[in-house]
């Protein structure tokens, strides 16, 4: 942050830094190794530096260079692998976080969390004594045509078979864990194998329309051989920690109730992985019932929305909740953890337990629930969500945070 920038230049830099309406990838404001940012500027010229993702040597780096140049520095970590021992594995590591990472952490002027959950495991692990909740935003009025949709008619859905990039994408969320050789722990690969998926019945045949159960039977499967299948989105990175795994074999625990759903895996997913996911997916025969989809830009993450039911973001580690965010800016229903809850919206989305019967037991009750009451509530918590996750207000508060660290 430079302090002779005007409020609209500090908007332009934060949302160059963070993808505004996007997670940031593995870079920070104005800063680099030698001395000089990513963008070949000198650290020197700032007055603040902002490091967004702790889990990458870059952002040491970038801590090391903030220091030499004595410029203060916030750090965003997405996630808790400053707080949680259990990501230092091995003798090395432990001895990084002893001799260097430690001291790195604690010299930033503060520590800011995505959520509420994030902020309290970091105070709780004594990381550091200043944390604040520093949340990303959006410009709520980007999502104006999915709500308008929203408002209008059910949800439609189309399969979306687009394959998933595996190249880096800066509109996925920021990876939680090392992705090397796949990132694929022996357990998770067992469990996705392991997923069971009752067999599609072929299209949205039989499948269930909420408020219309007192229709007869006959009538009932007549109306719905030509309604829309009910789509379930997974939007944001698909990794083995994301909790996509328990989703799938939450709809298969869930029997009649998940009937003529679909769910849509869509992001950045480690190839491995989703090979692994594939195969189980064929497998078990449940292709009609699983796809995968490209999100690669804001259109077409957008696009994915206006077509979805529910938004469930199912992860049980902290990640930067960016498709949550998108989610309620653009009326939809959310399902997720407190891990990966936008700030202050918990009473406003469909927050479950960390386990899988929660997820499950959440998932069962929102199902059973009719269009018009899932529309009306996404519009009310999409009110609530503008007046606290816009940029035009968040703006403000990044600017009043970086005023305070200098």
């Amino acid at each position: 942050m430079n302090r002779a920038g005007s409020e609209s230049a500090v908007r332009a830099e934060i949302s160059d830094r963070t993808g505004a309406n996007t997670p940031p990838a593995t870079t920070a404001s104005r800063t680099a190794p030698d001395r000089r940012g990513s963008d070949g500027e000198d650290p020197a010229a700032f007055d603040l530096i902002h490091i967004h993702g702790w889990d990458y040597p870059l952002s040491r780096r970038m801590a090391v260079a903030a220091g030499k140049a004595k410029k203060p520095y916030v750090i965003t970590p997405h996630g808790l692998s400053i707080a949680d021992g259990r990501r230092r594995i091995g003798l090395k590591m432990r001895l990084a976080w002893l001799l260097r990472d430690r001291r790195l952490v604690r010299a930033a002027t503060f520590i800011a969390a995505v959520n509420e959950y994030e902020q309290q495991q970091l105070l709780r692990a004594e990381a550091h004594s200043d944390v604040r909740i520093l949340p990303y935003g959006l410009n709520f009025v980007e999502y104006a045509m999915a709500e308008s949709l929203a408002d209008s008619e059910p949800r439609a859905s189309a399969r979306a078979d687009s394959p998933v990039s595996s190249s880096g994408n800066p509109s996925s969320a920021i990876p939680n864990h090392d992705v090397r050789n796949g990132g694929i722990p022996r357990r998770e690969r067992e469990e996705a194998a392991e997923t069971t998926l009752p067999p599609c019945q072929g299209g949205t045949k039989g499948g269930r329309v909420p408020g219309e159960n007192a229709i007869p039977s006959r009538d009932r499967q007549e109306a719905t051989s030509n309604a829309p299948s009910r789509q379930i989105l997974v939007l944001g990175d698909i990794t083995p920690d994301s909790g996509c795994v328990a989703l799938l074999k939450c709809l298969a625990e869930l029997g009649p109730d998940a009937e003529g759903w679909h769910v849509v895996l869509a992001g950045t997913i480690p190839e491995k992985w989703k090979s692994a996911l594939q195969l189980a997916v064929r497998r078990k025969g449940a292709e009609e019932r699983v796809s995968f989809a490209d999100a690669a830009d804001i259109s077409a993450q957008r696009d994915l929305l206006a077509r979805s039911a529910l938004l469930v973001v199912p992860s049980p580690v902290v990640r930067a909740p960016i498709a949550a965010t998108q989610a309620l800016a653009a009326g939809v229903p959310v399902l997720c953890t407190a891990p990966a809850a936008p700030p202050e919206m918990n009473a406003h989305v469909h927050l479950c337990g960390l386990d899988r019967t929660a997820l499950r037991e959440k998932l069962r009750e929102i199902l059973r629930k009719s269009d018009q009451t899932l529309i009306q509530s996404a519009a009310y918590a999409r009110t609530h969500a503008a007046t606290a996750l816009d940029w035009s207000t968040l703006t403000g508060r990044f600017i009043e945070a970086y005023e305070s660290a200098l």
